[in-house]
C-alpha cells in the first residue's frame, strides 16, 4: 500500500499500454504502406504496357484488326488503372487522403469531387508510432493520378495546390486518364 509504488505501477502500466498502441500503429502503417507500394507497382506495370502497345499501334504497319485489339486493350488497362486508383486497405481508400471513405476517382476516370473540396482534403494519412514520431503512410491520389484543382480562391485569397507541374517537378509521372482515352481514340482512328 505504498503510494509511491502504486504511482510507479500505474505509470508503468500506462507506458506499456502506450507502447502497445504504438506497436499496433506501426503494424497498421506497415500494412498500409505495403498496399500502397503494391498499387503503385501495378500503376507502373500498366503504364509500361500502355506505352508498349501505343508504340506498336503507332508504327503504321499493323492491320485494322490489330489496331482495334490494341485500342480495346488500352480501354481495359484504363479501367484497371481506375480500379487501382480506388484501391482500399481495411475498407479505406488509400489514395483519398483524409477522405478515405470515398473513392478517389469516378468510373470514368475523373476525380471524385466529393472526395476533395477545392483540393484541401487530399492530405496525407499519418500514424503515431512514437511519443513525437508520426509516419506518413500514403501518397494522395492527386500526386499519382492528377487532380482538376490547381488553384482556388477562398474569401478573396488565392490558394495554389501541388498538382501544378510548373511548380512541382514530381508531377511529371502522373497518370492522366484523358491522355489514355486520346491514345485509344487515336489508334482507333487509324483503323
Amino acid at each position: 500500500d505504498d503510494p509511491v509504488k502504486v504511482g510507479r505501477t500505474l505509470r508503468l502500466q500506462s507506458e506499456i499500454t502506450l507502447s502497445t498502441q504504438y506497436s499496433d500503429n506501426l503494424d497498421s502503417a506497415k500494412s498500409w504502406l505495403e498496399t500502397t507500394e503494391s498499387s503503385l507497382s501495378e500503376v507502373n506495370k500498366v503504364m509500361q504496357r500502355i506505352r508498349e502497345i501505343t508504340v506498336q499501334g503507332a508504327n503504321g504497319v499493323l492491320k485494322e484488326d490489330d489496331k482495334s485489339k490494341i485500342s480495346q486493350e488500352i480501354g481495359q488497362l484504363r479501367d484497371h488503372l481506375i480500379n487501382v486508383s480506388n484501391q482500399t486497405y481495411t475498407g479505406r481508400h488509400i489514395f483519398s487522403g483524409y477522405r478515405s471513405d470515398l473513392a478517389f476517382t469516378n468510373s470514368d476516370g475523373t476525380c471524385n469531387e466529393n472526395a476533395n473540396t477545392l483540393g484541401v482534403s487530399y492530405q496525407s494519412m499519418e500514424y503515431k508510432v512514437g511519443v513525437s514520431q508520426n509516419l506518413q503512410v500514403n501518397y494522395t491520389g492527386d500526386r499519382i493520378f492528377g487532380s482538376p484543382y490547381s488553384e482556388a480562391t477562398i474569401t478573396g485569397k488565392r490558394l495554389e495546390f501541388a498538382n501544378d507541374p510548373a511548380k512541382n517537378s514530381e508531377l511529371t509521372t502522373q497518370v492522366d486518364f484523358g491522355i489514355i482515352i486520346d491514345i485509344q481514340k487515336s489508334i482507333s482512328k487509324q483503323t
